[in-house]
């Protein structure tokens, strides 16, 4: 009689099998995730795309692009929403964005619609609805690569809707007391730019640009600080409004154990809603979380180019809520750089090694500077 034989795998098979797969996994799991990311890269660069040609649409309506923010004149304005503005050309003083202007050029028409223009962007009171409508969670403002809040929760008077793009500035910090024909950039605090003041071709000139989030929306800090540090850096960037009458000026809640900083709200409020390449004054460390100095703290302003994705120079670790600071430049979650929107609608990549000079004739409109290969 025959013997029988199991069929069947040994040990040492089924091992070596569990092996081979392991190593496939390996080898395809980054692949995977390298999709994803170039998956959302692209969506991310289309959402810039599409502000870029609803700039230039409100452009063709308005026969300017639409203000950085509507402020009243004065000041740090911004900071006292209970006064009575000046009137201006977009209506009073209600700190609504350049985002809230262009809404009806990327499908967002109903939106634009219900808000009160005549009235502060949180006012509640009814009817008017624009604390409300400027929590929405906007996605055409949202970079998929960017896990940030998606609302500022933080208990402020409302929770703000996040973004990840914020305008040109220029050079300089985005200052809400100076003369809106002296903004080198596109936007700025009651802008009416026009293409005929671009003189060195829209091709030339950045429209507007990625912002990446913090892991939670504390506030901005600015002022005095360490030798190293460029720019200002921490709180979340917002589609509808400059947000600074939060709390206090940094929007720091006492509440939650925090202390508040004793500078001007209403630049601090810009730095929500624009960029720049160029700081002009040393940011300082945030007072929540930790950090480690190795250099001498400063008592002036330092000048610096705050290249694509900076942070922070050698000699500081973050720690706490902004281990993922940003600054009032641009950045971004892609890896080696950022993507920008120009004048002529063009998306293009700007690598965090783009040299300095190059960057900051980028952000400026009328500079008279031949650009280089970038």
């Amino acid at each position: 009689m025959p013997k029988r034989t199991k069929k069947g795998f040994t040990l040492i098979e089924l091992l070596v099998v569990i092996a081979i797969i392991a190593i496939l996994i390996a080898l395809l799991l980054p692949a995977v995730q390298q999709a994803r990311e170039a998956a959302r890269r692209s969506q991310c660069k289309n959402n810039l795309k599409q502000i870029g040609l609803a700039m230039m649409n409100y452009h063709d309506v308005h026969r300017a692009f639409s203000p950085g923010v509507t402020v009243a004149a004065g000041s740090d304005a911004i900071t006292a929403p209970t006064a009575s503005p000046a009137k201006l050309p977009f209506g009073t003083s209600n700190f609504l964005g350049w985002t809230y202007h262009i809404l009806p050029f990327f499908d967002q028409a109903p939106l634009f619609k219900k808000y009160n223009s005549k009235v502060d962007f949180r006012d509640n009171t009814a009817p008017n609805l624009n604390g409300t409508l400027s929590s929405t969670i906007l996605s055409a403002a949202r970079c998929p690569s960017d896990s940030g809040p998606d609302q500022d929760t933080g208990g402020g008077v409302e929770d703000m809707g996040t973004a990840n793009y914020v305008a040109n500035y220029g050079v300089g910090m985005p200052d809400d007391n100076v003369n809106p024909r002296s903004v080198q950039g596109i936007y700025g605090a009651n802008t009416r730019t026009r293409i005929r003041d671009v003189k060195d071709g829209m091709s030339n000139v950045i429209l507007a640009a990625e912002r990446r989030n913090p892991s939670i929306c504390q506030g901005w800090a600015v002022g005095g600080g360490p030798a190293n540090a460029v720019g200002a850096l921490g709180g979340c960037t917002f589609w509808a409004a400059a947000n600074g009458a939060v709390g206090t000026s940094a929007q720091f809640e006492p509440a939650n154990g925090q202390t508040p900083v004793p500078t001007a709200a209403g630049d601090q409020a810009l730095y929500q809603i624009l960029g720049t390449t160029h700081s002009g004054v040393t940011g300082t460390l945030p007072l929540v979380g930790s950090f480690t100095p190795n250099v001498a703290w400063a008592t002036g302003g330092v000048l610096g180019t705050i290249k694509p994705n900076k942070t922070f120079e050698n000699g500081f670790t973050m720690s706490g809520d902004y281990q993922n600071a940003t600054t009032v430049g641009f950045s971004s979650w892609h890896t080696g750089g950022l993507q920008a929107v120009l004048g002529d609608g063009t998306v293009r990549f700007l690598s965090e090694n783009i040299d300095s000079t190059i960057y900051e004739n980028l952000s400026r409109k009328s500079d008279g500077k031949t650009l280089g290969e970038f």
